[in-house]
């Protein structure tokens, strides 16, 4: 819910999560996630795609679309380690509708996982502050220089399904687990101070890649 502040200043920003979908099957290198929650319509909300893929080999994701709008990378992170792996926050300005398709391409056949939030009264559609990690386990995230409104999103993945994400000092959404690959997704508000966060991995496997962002 958006809190209206005093005196007339704008609404600070805000973020719902509206729901996931896990890794898909027959590795294609385009899949359409069909008909998924994308909040209240409001003229000033941005969704936001924690994207996630990963294959036996090197992989990217080339593009995420939702209801048709190209998105924009706003971060992401990449790992190669004999395994392939590759998430980021996605952001696409979207004011109308309450579902929508998405469809996250790949650079060659992957399984991909999406959770998707919903931000309202954002000052910029991109971060003003990011974090990308790989390769160890736990990722370790961080974010200084803060504004003390706003919140912050963060995906972790690997290309072994045998897992989860056991997060510290953020507030998970979801944990996805299936067919070679395993994704989560958390959020937390800010409030002016730094923010650290760890990703630690139940079961490691694979390769291993994280991002971290900040919006106002």
């Amino acid at each position: 819910m958006i809190i209206p502040m005093r005196g007339g200043r704008k609404k600070p920003s805000s973020v719902v999560f509206t729901g996931g979908k896990g890794a898909q099957g027959g590795a294609p290198t385009s899949y359409t996630f069909s008909a998924l929650a994308m909040g209240e319509a409001s003229s000033d909300r941005v969704i936001i795609v924690a994207a996630s893929c990963s294959d036996n080999n090197a992989v990217t994701i080339t593009e995420v679309s939702v209801g048709g709008v190209v998105a924009t990378r706003a971060e992401h992170a990449q790992h190669t380690n004999g395994y392939g792996v590759n998430n980021g926050l996605w952001v696409a300005p979207f004011p109308v509708g309450t579902t929508a398709d998405v469809v996250v391409k790949t650079s060659t056949g992957a399984q991909s996982s999406v959770a998707i939030y919903a931000a309202y009264g954002l000052e910029s559609v991109m971060p003003y502050a990011s974090d990308p990690q790989t390769a160890n386990d736990p990722l370790n995230l961080s974010l200084a220089g803060l504004a003390e409104t706003g919140f912050a999103l963060s995906i972790a993945s690997t290309s072994y399904s045998g897992t989860s994400v056991i997060w510290a000092g953020i507030i998970e959404d979801t944990d996805q687990s299936a067919n070679g690959h395993t994704s989560s997704s958390a959020s937390v508000s800010v409030d002016g101070t730094s923010l650290n966060v760890s990703a630690d991995y139940a079961s490691p496997g694979g390769a291993r890649a994280g991002v971290i962002a900040a919006w106002k």
